[in-house]
């Protein structure tokens, strides 16, 4: 009996089970509030590089109001705002207008959509097709800014600074007789006549230019801006991880006497290619690709030539005539509606 009392005396007590930890317990807890901006009224507010960092954002209730977000993002909604001027940086995901009045921003996405919305101005880099429905008074031009992280944003969000679908507009509520949207001009007054950098603390650090001169993502005219009695040509390059010389010919295209229309990255299967370009010389256009669609004068293909010849980029195709280009045009247009559809 006594060894027993004995026993009982020195037995340990139980360990308590450890407690499991698991993976969204060890990540780092944010407070929505810090990505949200709520009830703004006449003021200046933002994000600086780092402050958003890829998590969702959240604009609403705003009015007369200046916002610039320097940082990639996951998505982002904006609802009910009016009067304001909006600078997103590239959004991985989708841009949300919906009953907003009277906007111009300037936002590259991968998909960008409105709901309700009136008279906005929109400068957009954009994956896939833009679509607005229930919303009138709607401008779209081509996206046109940088900053010094600007090109990391885009990478961090996974958008191709050479896929924009700026300008073909899906409107999913048409009126009849009516026209919801347009593409603004060529012509007319470029980005940096409606965004200037930001003059308050702290945003003002931020070297922000809105020049087109300066802008990461190239100019193009858009779909329906072709320029009248001119010649198409169709230009393919071989897309390759570092870009600095893609980014090169393009500039020298903008440089030259040449217009770009609209540049594509994609990647073109080899049987879709020999269907396509059966007269192609030498090296099928196959695989990953940046197609760029060229208007110019007769001797728009020898200048893209000359100019890939001096940047030494990895030229596949040239449309040979500007007969040929546009047959190629609408060749690969078709072949990109397929592939969206």
């Amino acid at each position: 009996m006594g060894s027993l009392f004995s026993r009982l005396r020195t037995q340990r007590p139980p360990k308590e089970e450890e407690k499991k930890t698991y993976s969204w317990d060890r990540r780092e807890r944010v407070d929505p509030k810090d990505f949200t901006f709520d009830g703004l009224e006449d003021t200046t507010a933002g994000k600086l590089p780092g402050q958003i960092g890829g998590q969702q954002f959240i604009i609403k209730d705003c009015k007369k109001c200046d916002i610039y977000l320097f940082d990639h993002i996951a998505s982002l909604t904006i609802d009910d705002c009016v009067n304001c001027r909006i600078v997103i940086g590239p959004v991985k995901g989708s841009v949300f207008f919906r009953d907003c009045k009277d906007i111009t921003c300037l936002v590259a996405c991968q998909q960008f959509r409105t709901r309700d919305c009136k008279k906005m101005r929109v400068f957009l880099h954009c994956s896939t097709k833009p679509i607005i429905e229930s919303s009138t008074g709607m401008q779209f031009g081509c996206y046109q800014a940088n900053y010094p992280k600007l090109e990391d944003h885009f990478s961090a969000a996974g958008i191709s600074l050479f896929e924009n679908n700026w300008s073909n507009i899906h409107d999913y509520s048409p009126i009849p007789g009516e026209e919801n949207w347009k593409l603004i001009a060529p012509d007319a007054a470029g980005v940096d006549e409606y965004f200037s950098a930001p003059s308050e603390e702290p945003f003002s650090s931020i070297p922000v230019s809105f020049s087109t001169d300066n802008s990461l993502v190239p100019l193009t005219m858009g779909l329906s801006r072709r320029p009248g009695e001119s010649n198409s040509c169709l230009v393919i390059l071989r897309a390759t991880a570092d870009q600095s010389k893609l980014k090169a010919y393009v500039k020298s295209v903008q440089e030259d006497t040449l217009t770009l229309v609209q540049i594509k990255q994609t990647e073109i299967p080899k049987e879709d290619a020999q269907r396509m370009f059966p007269h192609a010389r030498g090296t099928t256009p196959v695989g990953p690709v940046v197609v760029v669609d060229v208007a110019g004068n007769d001797n728009a293909g020898t200048q893209c030539i000359d100019i890939a010849t001096k940047i030494g980029v990895d030229l596949l195709y040239v449309s040979d005539s500007a007969e040929q280009g546009q047959r190629d045009i609408d060749t690969f247009y078709n072949f990109i509606d397929m592939a969206m559809s």
